[in-house]
């Protein structure tokens, strides 16, 4: 224990020699006092991260946004400029305060929120909290919670990105003028506690004018003809009218213009007529693959195939992006799930190739690594969602999953046919 004497001028002074106990490194996270502050998002990122870096690192979470708009009143200012008033979120200021007795030890702090504007805001209101302890503060990202993808995104840090800063209070100040301002009609005209937001609104103009079409949609009849066939040898298969005479098909490949009536007399005379196979024709057909997933198109097959509901699939995916231990690691094994980009990593288009080729064979492996087109709009600001690593197929990692991450995983197949060479006989 330090020891107070007194010095020559009569005042007491502390003895500062450091017991052996003062010595020893705190415990937890590996970190000495001169480590540096890494703060994400949820404990799950936290702790997946915290085991790639070990030694020398802090990681903390900020638990999502630590400042945001008060609830009570509409709290941005018209008059000048839309001017935002934010406060510390109630019951986020005890995970502030932990945050900045871990800055004040910490040689620098490294905001490490997801790599989206979302993400960019939550480092932008950390960055400003934490300038009292007047440490370095700068920003890292990553697409994949990988031990590569971290410690790349730590040699290359930087500035906060203060167009996505204004780009996510665009959005927020939106979103509370016109739900603030909005919603009491609804209150008044239909009941208490209707929400009218930014989304809402635009939701319910696309639901009206579907709506004015379907009314104004005027049905047109039509018939098609299709014949059931079996062969000497008892195969069966279908054979679908496709012309009577000289008469071509008025909707579509197959569908004629015609009432009921007419359809079964053209059905009746067909079955009076005898049947020959004139000739049959085999070739080798080339089915391009789709896009690799972005958001959306993650959330519409996850609905179609699995039943799966948006908030479900979103949960899901940033479960496998955060980290998942297999084996005696914890590692990321999707991307970043909130994307617009089809976009992928040239170091993964050149993993996929080589699992084609040791897998599948050579043949199956494109001349040229298949790329895809950015749909018109889309910001590109980060890849598509895919594997980490091809190399973690389902079936090895299958015993670290749950029965709702199994599925989503199984679509590291999805990335391997995206480059391959498909081929399929007809």
């Amino acid at each position: 224990m330090p020891r107070a004497t007194k010095n020559r001028t009569g005042t007491k002074r502390k003895d500062t020699t450091p017991s052996k106990r003062s010595q020893e490194p705190p415990k937890g996270n590996g970190a000495t006092s001169n480590a540096r502050l890494v703060i994400v998002e949820s404990p799950a990122k936290a702790k997946t991260i915290n085991r790639i870096l070990g030694q020398g690192y802090l990681v903390k979470a900020s638990m999502g946004h630590i400042r945001d708009l008060p609830p009570s009143r509409e709290a941005v200012d018209v008059e000048h400029d839309f001017q935002p008033e934010y406060v510390v979120i109630d019951g986020k200021k005890r995970v502030l305060a932990e945050l900045k007795r871990a800055a004040k030890g910490a040689s620098e702090i490294l905001l490490a929120a997801d790599p989206d504007r979302e993400g960019e805001a939550i480092c932008w209101h950390l960055a400003d909290e934490l300038r009292t302890v007047k440490r370095p503060i700068r920003r890292i990202t990553f697409n994949e919670i990988t031990p590569e993808a971290v410690r790349r995104a730590l040699e290359h840090p930087r500035e906060i990105d203060q167009n996505l800063v204004d780009a996510q209070q665009a959005r927020r100040v939106l979103d509370r003028l016109v739900g603030y301002r909005i919603s009491p009609i609804l209150w008044r005209s239909v009941r208490p506690g209707l929400s009218a937001g930014r989304v809402q609104s635009v939701a319910v103009r696309l639901i009206c004018e579907r709506e004015e079409e379907i009314r104004n949609f005027q049905p047109e009849e039509y018939w098609t003809i299709t014949a059931l066939l079996e062969t000497e040898s008892g195969e069966q298969f279908s054979a679908r009218l496709y012309r009577i005479g000289d008469e071509k098909p008025q909707y579509g490949t197959y569908g004629f213009g015609v009432d009921e009536a007419r359809a079964r007399e053209i059905a009746a005379d067909a079955k009076a007529q005898p049947f020959r196979v004139e000739s049959v024709v085999r070739r080798e057909r080339r089915q391009s693959p789709r896009p690799p997933f972005i958001t959306s198109t993650l959330q519409q097959e996850a609905a179609r195939k699995l039943g799966f509901t948006a908030r479900r699939t979103m949960s899901v995916a940033q479960s496998l992006y955060e980290g998942v231990e297999v084996g005696e690691e914890t590692v990321g094994l999707i991307t970043y799930m909130r994307t617009d980009s089809v976009r992928v990593a040239e170091e993964a288009l050149q993993e996929v190739r080589g699992y084609i080729a040791q897998t599948f064979g050579a043949d199956y492996r494109p001349l040229r690594p298949r790329r895809f087109r950015a749909r018109q709009g889309a910001q590109d600001a980060h890849e598509a969602i895919r594997p980490t690593s091809v190399l973690r197929t389902p079936d090895s990692v299958r015993p670290y999953l749950t029965e709702d991450q199994y599925p989503a995983v199984s679509a590291h197949l999805g990335a391997v046919c995206r480059q391959s060479d498909g081929r399929r006989p007809l």
